[in-house]
């Protein structure tokens, strides 16, 4: 983690907010967007979620997504405590929150893990929809999800010939979005559900975890996202058809909303960009950025044409 040396110092921070656990090791899961560990103890493992302070409304919706979902039986972790807590290490505050550790492993993609998470989707879906918007639930609109991240990318990228083209298809799909306005196609969305981000568990359920990104917005984006996550991992039209399938056996899907998913991938894929964009120079990177927004846009270019149906005019 960028704050502290090493975990021991984590630990013994940990120890005096959640004292009854009595964390024996901390396992590194992820160390981008936010710190996760998988925290050993002698009685049960759990999932613990670190993120500076200023970072705090993010970690805070994600666990009373989990939390009101939970409640409702929904395929989500269990959070085990709900008073905020707060670590000090080298002068930067923290907070934490902890849930149950699923058993089990990412899920694979292939056709009845896919129908598997559509159902799981649909499951989450029909509980929001059965309440009123909550309070503590922010806005996702268009300006954050494509003319936000198309500043990301113009501040990391200046390859000038594909941004104007990005530029031209963003406008596009934003004029295209702004007709999809009707009240019943917003509700709370999850905001990134593909399949890594799903627990396939020892005893067969799939179960959502990661809400960070949840928002209202056009619920079907997580359809969309689900179907963006397998493009390069084995994604097929038989797999979405059986995603499209496992959500519908669960929530009815209605022709408005099965149009709108294939711009909201294109959406996805720009915001997701965006993010890598936003964070290049603090995330661990594997290739180049050139590389990387290359062939990331070569994809947003294809998803224009392949997926949306758009005439692209000076294509790379």
């Amino acid at each position: 983690m960028k704050y502290h040396s090493n975990t021991q110092t984590l630990l013994f921070h940990l120890d005096s907010i959640f004292p009854h656990m009595k964390i024996q090791e901390l396992l590194p899961l992820s160390l981008n967007r936010s710190y996760v560990y998988k925290a050993i103890t002698a009685r049960e493992d759990f999932l613990l979620k670190i993120l500076p302070i200023n970072s705090l409304d993010r970690l805070q919706r994600e666990y009373l997504a989990i939390q009101t979902l939970f409640r409702e039986g929904a395929p989500v972790p269990r959070p085990l405590k709900e008073e905020n807590n707060i670590i000090q290490i080298n002068e930067v505050a923290f907070m934490a929150r902890a849930y149950e550790f699923v058993e089990g492993h990412a899920l694979q993609i292939n056709k009845s893990n896919s129908f598997s998470l559509g159902t799981s989707i649909g499951h989450i879906h029909n509980i929001w929809d059965k309440m009123k918007k909550p309070s503590w639930l922010r806005d996702i609109t268009i300006n954050e999800l494509l003319y936000n991240s198309l500043d990301a990318i113009r501040n990391s990228y200046n390859d000038c010939e594909s941004l104007l083209l990005t530029e031209r298809l963003t406008s596009t799909i934003a004029v295209i979005l702004e007709k999809y306005n009707d009240e019943s196609l917003f509700g709370c969305s999850h905001g990134d559900a593909h399949h890594l981000n799903a627990i396939q568990t020892t005893l067969g359920q799939t179960v959502i975890i990661d809400f960070e990104d949840v928002g209202w917005q056009w619920r079907i984006y997580d359809l969309a996202t689900a179907i963006w996550g397998t493009f390069g991992r084995g994604g097929t039209p038989e797999i979405w058809k059986e995603l499209i399938s496992g959500y519908s056996s669960i929530r009815f899907l209605n022709q408005e909303e099965e149009g709108l998913i294939r711009f909201l991938i294109f959406a996805r894929h720009l915001w997701w960009l965006g993010l890598h964009a936003k964070n290049w120079n603090m995330w661990a990177r594997q290739y180049s950025k050139k590389h990387f927004f290359e062939s990331g846009i070569n994809l947003l270019i294809a998803i224009s044409k392949d997926v949306c149906g758009l005439k692209v005019l000076g294509g790379l």
